[in-house]
């Protein structure tokens, strides 16, 4: 992991939907189907960007005081999720996602210290619906 939340998943995901091949012209749309992680587009290019945006997320959102004034993590993985999306949609053209330079899908994942289910089984499950 080396310490980042942010994983270049675009070929992982491409990997998974070979049916993409066949749109001549159109949209794809990404979501995110559990809570504490996000879907992003970024620069692609440098190993440094997840890292960047882990540490950036990580000064911005630090563990806010929930109504009860404790420190509440599920309040930082809820406003992470919410900053960055849940869904993206791209457009398609040939076969091919219309990316700029050096862009690629990030997946990033808030709660790496828990599953879906909400305990500490091996790390999160993340599923990912494309239509």
């Amino acid at each position: 992991r080396n310490g980042t939340h942010c994983y270049l998943a675009t070929t992982a995901i491409l990997r998974q939907i070979p049916e993409i091949r066949s749109i001549k012209s159109g949209a794809i749309n990404f979501f995110l189907n559990s809570p504490g992680g996000s879907l992003s587009v970024n620069e692609n290019a440098d190993p440094t960007v997840r890292t960047d945006m882990d540490g950036a997320m990580e000064r911005m959102c630090e563990a806010g005081v929930g109504q009860n004034g404790m420190k509440d993590r599920n309040l930082q993985r809820a406003f992470k999720s919410s900053l960055f999306g849940q869904s993206l949609t791209l457009p398609v053209a040939d076969g091919n996602i219309l990316f700029g330079t050096w862009q690629g899908i990030y997946l990033c994942s808030w709660d790496d210290d828990r599953d879906d289910d909400g305990d500490n089984g091996g790390g999160p499950v993340r599923k990912i619906t494309v239509t």
